[in-house]
């Protein structure tokens, strides 16, 4: 597979003439927030929930920039950091249903593909793991009942057979009826292979937050080049799960070696994110995760995972001065089933209406962050979606704005980052207006955007062109 993205090492002048002129230097700064704010010692909101020990996961919070315009947003990362597990902990063995595409869109290569993919991930499991296999196409089969692994496993695999209708929503459907009931002790996990194009899109999403609302994180793998990857990411996060794409070549029992172990070394389950704050502040986006405003789900954290959550504040209008953001609050339920929470005060910004005083109080590295791995991956999906749907002019009107907007306060921070990440936008804009984006590399260009954004969420990590490989120990 030919590349399709290579990183410049300037500015083209395209992007020149794209953007907005250098800002002025400004005369007046507002002192820079620290870095990273620890946990707050201070008890959560809720008195009844009580803040575990040094072993228990934290939140840490640090701000893109200490000074805002009225009415602009504000980034902050949260990095969630899970425990390590002592040796004596045991691993808990997982419950893995795996439903399978065969309708007749899945013929040929297709097929093939998901049944080596079901093989990897059935080869990932440990002795005390259990399998079920549900496939569908216009009905649905439970080929293989939840058992121990063994030779039925694989050659209920070998036996999927393609052709029907693509009825997506009642596979999940009888996929989490296998795993209904919670057996003590043991993790459940679905996982999704298909080419993603359902007979119809409604409520495939719902499907999801069922499946986190069982405590069982849905997982999504897109077969082939001309599956719906938008519609299979939002699934995923809906599911509190992970989505890859099974590209030529890519070590699937990698990624399933490494999505099993997180599982079995999980030390929170019904973990979520939430905000309180000042009615001049406003959270706009947790990262591109579904949430109801306030809050957002993340399901498991596995053992020594660190994780990091963009989330995006917005200020309102007609604020001005020293603003609160408020503070966050991370709870979960640990191993031993009782509830945890630690609370972290999202600091403090300085609210102006002078760029200049802007462009001069931004944390570097903080900003260049929020841009690369939060701003432009959000632009990355909507130029995959725009694109899919033969709307190249969207797509290109989202690279111009992107890149409009961050070029000038770029020119004052200075950021190497950025500066590699605009040219990569320039490149991709212009490969839009001439149409030579491929369609297998608009779905690595929507995995990489995926994964980007959701950093730290998986044990493994895409390298070039949807391959995944185990993440160094």
């Amino acid at each position: 597979m030919r590349p399709y993205l290579t990183p410049m090492l300037a500015v083209s002048a395209l992007l020149a003439a794209l953007v907005a002129p250098r800002l002025l230097a400004a005369s007046t700064a507002v002192p820079a927030a620290p870095p990273e704010t620890p946990a707050d010692p201070e008890a959560p909101a809720d008195p009844s929930t009580p803040i575990l020990a040094s072993d228990a996961p934290q939140l840490h919070v640090r701000l893109d920039r200490s000074a805002a315009l009225a009415g602009d947003v504000v980034r902050a990362e949260l990095t969630l950091v899970a425990p390590e597990v002592t040796d004596e902990a045991p691993a808990l063995p997982t419950d893995v249903v795996l439903v399978v595409d065969r309708s007749g869109s899945m013929n040929g290569g297709k097929i093939a593909e998901a049944r080596s993919a079901a093989e990897s991930l059935i080869g990932a499991l440990g002795p005390d793991d259990r399998v079920s296999l549900v496939s569908f196409a216009s009905d649905v089969t439970v080929d293989l009942a939840l058992s121990p692994v063994g030779p039925a496993s694989y050659t209920s695999v070998r036996r999927l057979r393609s052709g029907g209708g693509t009825e997506l929503q009642a596979g999940i459907d009888v996929g989490l009826s296998q795993i209904q009931e919670p057996t003590p002790g043991r993790n459940r996990r679905v996982i999704v292979l298909t080419d993603g194009r359902p007979n119809t899109q409604a409520g495939v999403v719902e499907r999801g937050q069922r499946a986190a609302t069982l405590e069982a994180p849905l997982t999504t793998v897109g077969i082939g080049t001309d599956y719906d990857p938008v519609l299979l990411q939002q699934l995923a996060d809906a599911g509190t799960g992970n989505h890859y794409w099974a590209s030529p070549g890519s070590p699937l029992d990698a990624v399933f070696a490494a999505e099993f172990q997180s599982s079995r070394t999980a030390v929170t389950r019904t973990t979520a994110l939430s905000w309180r704050g000042p009615d001049g502040v406003q959270v706009v986006d947790w990262g591109g995760l579904p949430s109801d405003g306030a809050s957002v789900a993340l399901g498991q954290l596995f053992a020594g995972q660190r994780r990091s959550v963009w989330v995006t504040l917005r200020v309102d209008p007609a604020s001005s001065g020293d603003l609160d953001l408020g503070r966050f609050e991370l709870t979960w339920t640990g191993r031993d089933g009782l509830p945890g929470a630690q609370v972290a005060a999202a600091g403090s910004v300085g609210v102006t209406r002078d760029t200049r005083v802007v462009a001069q109080n931004v944390d570097k590295e903080g900003w260049s962050k929020s841009v690369v791995n939060d701003e432009y991956n959000k632009v990355l999906s909507k130029v995959t979606a725009a694109v899919g749907r033969g709307d190249r002019q969207a797509a290109v009107d989202e690279l111009s704005a992107y890149q409009a907007r961050n070029f000038a306060m770029n020119e004052v921070v200075q950021s190497a980052a950025v500066t590699d990440n605009l040219a990569e936008a320039a490149r991709l804009q212009q490969q839009v207006e001439q149409g030579t984006v491929e369609r297998s590399g608009l779905v690595d260009l929507s995995t990489r955007a995926y994964q980007g954004r959701r950093n730290g969420a998986s044990a493994g990590s895409f390298g070039s062109y949807g391959s995944v490989r185990p993440r160094p120990r």
